[in-house]
């Protein structure tokens, strides 16, 4: 009889493929880490894969990161998945900027310049527990 928990799965959404890179193997041996190259890849692979969490950057080609995560809260399947927002924009400055991102579900809002992949990793992996 197996007792092992399933493997976490995770979805990062975006467009850039050496950042995708440099997260999954901070992640793979604890996760299984799925990658969609842009928006409308992301809802498809969401819907399709039904990961734990998703990683979606804002700017992407095909459905920016907010259209992502409307869309994937209007599924059934999908609306309890949390959000992390990954950024190369600052961070959400008003209160009004605060409370659009919670009730999207967004759990965390993380600027790529100002955290290293293994940061990133463990916030995913805070996240998962």
């Amino acid at each position: 009889m197996n007792n092992k928990l399933p493997i976490p799965k995770v979805l990062i959404v975006d467009d850039d493929d050496a950042f995708f890179n440099l997260l999954k193997a901070k992640l793979s041996k604890d996760c299984l880490v799925i990658w969609a190259k842009d928006g409308e890849d992301g809802i498809s692979k969401a819907l399709e894969k039904e990961p734990d969490l998703i990683v979606t950057d804002i700017i992407m080609p095909r459905a920016n990161g907010f259209e992502v995560i409307k869309r994937l809260k209007s599924h059934q399947e999908t609306a309890h998945i949390d959000f992390i927002i990954l950024s190369s924009y600052g961070e959400p400055r008003l209160v009004y900027e605060q409370k659009f991102l919670d009730s999207l579900g967004v759990r965390k809002y993380l600027i790529k310049s100002n955290h290293t992949a293994t940061e990133i990793a463990k916030e995913i992996k805070k996240i998962l527990k």
